[in-house]
């Protein structure tokens, strides 16, 4: 075209080839289940959360499966004594970058998993520096260690409904592909959205083999009922509900 030896340039009328969307992996709460019973491998499973309710369900399950679980629980926290004996209790605090770095440590030879299972949650709508530090922080801290140990080879993390975007009454809710904490209401999901993208960005960047969990809520339905609690309402759900009676008067 440059030189006038052609008088129209071909690649105008090419087909540019499409690029093929790739399903980005999202574990339901059936799925993480299912993964606890299979995982009999011998791998060492570092569990977050291990005195709370959901973490503590998750660690019995791998227990019971005949995993090795090393279980972070806060210093200090009086639901301790919940945790299984068999576990191997870290004592530690997710804000504290050197005890997370302390609870990756392992011995030479030894693979891991992680499961990120604590947050702090507040069903204040106001801004909470504590729920950030822990949610924000904690998980900041838990990919830093991730990234730096090569022997940690899955991350899983549990995020929570409430960072995805709520539609008005009657619409459903789907999966969005980027976390924003504006489009969402409260400090506890803001603070969800921010570090699920933030886990996001760092599985991307550094190719790490991660997955994440959007649906708390079912799988800790699911936990009180095995536990015979049947008419469970969570907070999300009281949430919805009351929204609807407003809409009703």
């Amino acid at each position: 075209m440059k030189w006038e030896l052609i008088e129209k340039n071909p690649a105008q009328l090419a087909t540019v080839p499409k690029a093929e969307k790739k399903t980005r992996a999202i574990w339901d709460a059936d799925t993480l289940f299912h993964a606890i019973e299979v995982c009999e491998d011998e791998r060492l499973k570092l569990a977050t959360s291990a005195a709370g309710f959901l973490g503590g369900v998750v660690v019995r399950k791998l227990l019971e499966r005949g995993s090795r679980v090393r279980a972070f629980v806060l210093k200090g926290d009086p639901a301790i004594k919940y945790v299984p004996k068999e576990a191997e209790i870290f004592e530690g605090d997710l804000c504290d970058p050197a005890s997370v770095e302390q609870f990756f440590c392992v011995q030479e030879g030894t693979r891991t998993i992680c499961l990120h299972i604590a947050s702090l949650l507040s069903l204040d709508i106001e801004y909470n520096q504590k729920v950030m530090d822990v949610n924000v922080g904690g998980c900041r801290n838990i990919l830093d260690s991730c990234v730096r140990h090569t022997e940690c080879e899955k991350l899983v993390y549990v995020s929570s409904t409430g960072a995805i975007p709520e539609l008005p009454h009657g619409k459903k809710i789907t999966e969005v592909n980027h976390f924003d904490p504006d489009q969402v209401l409260g400090c506890y999901s803001k603070s969800k959205a921010i570090a699920t993208q933030l886990v996001l960005d760092t599985v991307k960047d550094y190719e790490l083999n991660g997955e994440y969990l959007d649906e708390e809520s079912r799988i800790m339905k699911k936990s009180f009922k095995d536990h015979g609690y049947e008419n469970l309402f969570l907070p999300s759900e009281i949430k919805q509900d009351s929204n609807r009676k407003n809409e009703s008067e």
